[in-house]
């Protein structure tokens, strides 16, 4: 329906202006004879009557839609041969190592890296910390054998 009330717009405005021309061409000093403007006459079939008797369908073509419309048109059908999309598979236990160990690999680097990049007062607290830490670990054991 949409489509026919386009169609009619569109028609009404190529007669205005074929109107608009012929007329100009009239009053241009030699004459020249204008085409006729043609009208269009569309009737939008709101509902398509339909017989049924036994089994047979009985339709009349007149009050049918034309079956070049796009809603109309035949589709192929999906015969199940679509894309297959798979899920993602996990990764076997070799490539999993190999993994680990470029990104072990990559942690060192970065360590590295930092090492280089640090103060030695930075350096000097990192020592500490260390030394801290390995004293209590022995403070540790001490207080295990005791008991």
């Amino acid at each position: 329906v949409q489509e026919a009330v386009e169609v009619v717009t569109t028609a009404k405005l190529i007669t205005e202006v074929v109107t608009a021309v012929s007329t100009q061409v009239a009053t241009a000093s030699t004459p020249i004879s204008a085409a006729k403007p043609k009208t269009l006459k569309i009737a939008a079939a709101l509902a398509v009557s339909t017989r049924r008797r036994k089994g047979v369908i009985i339709r009349d073509p007149e009050e049918e839609l034309h079956t070049d419309t796009p809603a109309e048109t035949p589709t192929v059908k999906d015969k199940g041969k679509r894309i297959l999309i798979e899920n993602p598979k996990t990764m076997k236990k070799k490539d999993q190592v190999e993994m680990d160990a470029e990104e072990e690999m990559k942690k060192e680097d970065e360590e590295i890296i930092k090492g280089i990049n640090e103060t030695p007062t930075q350096k000097a607290a990192k020592r500490r910390k260390l030394s801290e830490q390995a004293q209590e670990a022995n403070d540790l054991r001490r207080n295990l054998e005791i008991v």
